[in-house]
């Protein structure tokens, strides 16, 4: 069983569970055990003290003349009652002063936790400025390597342009013996195709047609070489401007000749001097390769 005590003589500090209490908004119930009671005290009476002894003259002046020099004074209070005096709590200047501890400690650690922070703000600043300077440093660094790179793709850039040039020119000077200037841009890719092909071309690619088809479509399909194709061949022979050189075509060579429904087969022979093709009035007819 515990004891009820009055909770008026406990300051807040004397309890233990006031950190609970000021949580729940309820009043703090559990008392410390060094706890002890300090406010609103009843009245403390002084007890009745006895009148002082009147000591002789003669000692009274052995005391006075002792080397410690000790003063001894009674007064008479012979008519002395007892003294009621009120004991003031303390409970204000004890709070004001505990707090005013309380508070002095806290300031003092704020203050540490001040200068700490200040060194390591301080640290971190000069920290700052070294990395600034360190990337500026690295910043003019690579802009002068950016500019030397540059420059060097540049030089890079005209000595490439100084050899295609060159590659170019030496490579008309090599094909132009057996390729035409038409067959030399597509060789060099300057052209994707051929759009107009000369007579000489023609003639040539249809010399080569005229010895074998297979061999035509070989070099021309497989080996990539730059020749017309068999639909400008055969528009080229039906115009009625071809005039091959003598011995210049094979025994061999069928052309098929179209008029409507009509069909007719040729066979052209080693001419001397020319080929003449078939025709109905002034046109010509179309001509297929086989």
């Amino acid at each position: 069983m515990y004891k009820r005590v009055c909770s008026k003589h406990f300051r807040l500090e004397d309890y233990e569970d006031r950190i609970q209490a000021s949580i729940m908004n309820t009043k703090p119930k559990r008392l410390k055990k060094t706890a002890v009671p300090s406010l609103l005290l009843p009245y403390e009476f002084k007890p009745r003290l006895p009148p002082p002894k009147i000591l002789p003259e003669h000692i009274k002046t052995e005391c006075e003349t002792e080397e410690e020099n000790i003063l001894v004074h009674f007064e008479d209070n012979s008519q002395a009652d007892i003294h009621m005096t009120l004991i003031v709590p303390k409970t204000n200047s004890d709070t004001v002063k505990e707090n005013y501890q309380i508070l002095t400690k806290e300031n003092e650690l704020l203050k540490k936790e001040n200068d700490h922070l200040k060194e390591e703000c301080i640290q971190l600043q000069n920290r700052i400025t070294q990395l600034e300077g360190s990337f500026k440093k690295e910043n003019l660094n690579l802009k002068q390597k950016c500019v030397q790179l540059e420059d060097k793709v540049a030089r890079l850039e005209g000595d490439l342009k100084e050899f295609n040039s060159r590659f170019e020119e030496k490579v008309k000077q090599r094909f132009k013996h057996f390729l035409s200037p038409n067959q030399v841009d597509v060789v060099l890719k300057k052209q994707c195709r051929v759009r107009r092909w000369s007579k000489d071309e023609l003639l040539k690619a249809f010399t080569l047609r005229c010895l074998s088809r297979k061999s035509y479509i070989y070099v021309r399909e497989t080996l990539n070489y730059p020749l017309p194709a068999k639909s400008t061949l055969e528009k080229f022979v039906s115009t009625g401007v071809f005039r091959p050189e003598p011995n210049s075509c094979t025994v061999g060579v069928a052309k098929k000749l179209y008029n409507g429904s009509l069909a007719k087969e040729i066979v052209v022979e080693r001419l001397p001097t020319k080929i003449s093709l078939p025709s109905i009035g002034e046109t010509y007819h179309s001509v297929r390769l086989e």
